[in-house]
């Protein structure tokens, strides 16, 4: 399923002493030697109505700017948001790191992601593979290094170009004992608004959600604009059931603004409102727009597709509802949410069968 398709269908300054991943990491990524020599990089950027290519050597991306060293010596900054994509020479183990990540290896992906770390140099793409590895811990269901590991991401760049691996909470599932603990930590590192913001996250549907409430608030008025966006639409999941159709309305607008990277969260937040709604349709289309556009976030999309299928059910589009269904137990056969659609889609069935016809 592409967009295409889904469009026409509707600085390092690290405490260590806070962090409990290992120490070599942090050790890694504290102190970098800057002479490294690469082959040339090619930088796609956006320009007006089209796009330019700059040669050079990367020193530096953040979600800032990008830093090019010209052959001649010269260096040129460029707004970060330009970046299209950069052609530069990678390991071959992250190479083969972003293949098994691509095919939903996690265990693999994060083992080829510690030997790419431990030959490379550049700091620009050391931040890229913790990305990668944030990822990786994040759809093993691994929430408490997923979250260190992106913190030790933003310590050394605040406004990442990566922030959408945040591995923030949008289901309504309670946190294990130990992400609520690591939860509770990270919710009062004010000098850190990404920290709060995790751990506000993971206290949602615990009995700190009044706290959590509070610091989320405070945050959407941060000067950090992923921070400010993405702490607004996790307040919307504590009014399911409660909004009125002008208030959805309006956070579809806000997740329209938002840049298309992080809208994966926000999309199953609406979705779930609409179908607290009986919004039916519009459920499945915004619950939709996850594992069409963002599928890299394997976990959510899996929950996303088992709620856009039951609710596709729910307003009389049968058929569909079982493609949708059936497309979760075919791709997410080791997730919980393909039980629950084979448990549906039997219950259905067995509905199906009833005199009446009525499901």
């Amino acid at each position: 399923m592409t967009r295409r398709a889904f469009e026409s269908r509707c600085p390092l300054g690290i405490d260590v002493r806070r962090t409990i991943v290992w120490g070599a990491l942090v050790t890694c990524l504290a102190g970098l030697p800057t002479g490294f020599v690469v082959a040339q990089d090619e930088v796609w950027l956006s320009s007006g109505e089209g796009r330019i290519v700059v040669r050079g050597e990367v020193q530096d991306y953040t979600g800032l700017e990008i830093t090019i060293k010209a052959p001649d010596g010269t260096v040129a900054r460029y707004p970060s948001d330009r970046v299209l994509r950069i052609d530069t020479e990678r390991s071959a183990a992250q190479l083969e790191a972003d293949r098994m990540l691509a095919g939903q290896h996690y265990e693999t992906a994060a083992q080829k992601y510690r030997t790419a770390m431990d030959e490379e140099t550049r700091i620009w793409v050391r931040r890229e593979i913790v990305a990668g590895l944030v990822t990786c811990f994040r759809e093993m269901g691994n929430l408490e290094r997923a979250g260190e590991f992106f913190l030790l991401l933003v310590r050394s760049d605040p406004e990442t170009p990566h922030f959408d691996c945040i591995p923030l909470a949008w289901t309504t599932t309670q946190p294990s004992a130990d992400v609520e603990r690591r939860a509770r930590v990270w919710i009062e590192e004010d000098d850190l608004p990404a920290a709060v913001l995790l751990g506000a996250s993971q206290l949602i549907s615990t009995p700190l959600e009044p706290q959590a409430v509070i610091q989320l608030r405070s945050l959407t008025r941060s000067s950090q604009p992923q921070v400010a966006a993405l702490a607004e639409a996790q307040l919307w999941r504590t009014r399911f059931g409660r909004a009125d159709p002008a208030e959805i309305d309006g956070w579809k607008a806000t997740a329209e603004s938002l840049p298309e990277k992080l809208r994966a969260g926000p999309s199953y937040a609406i979705g779930r409102a609409l179908a607290s709604a009986q919004r039916n349709d519009e459920a499945a289309v915004a619950l939709l727009r996850v594992p069409i556009l963002h599928p890299r976030q394997h976990d959510l999309a899996a929950y996303a597709l088992f709620e856009a299928g039951t609710r596709l059910d729910k307003a009389v589009h049968r058929a569909e509802a079982d493609r949708v269904l059936g497309e979760l137990v075919r791709d997410y056969k080791d997730h919980q949410a393909a039980g629950h659609a084979i448990r549906y889609l039997e219950s259905a069935r067995d509905a199906s069968d009833e005199p009446s016809g009525e499901r």
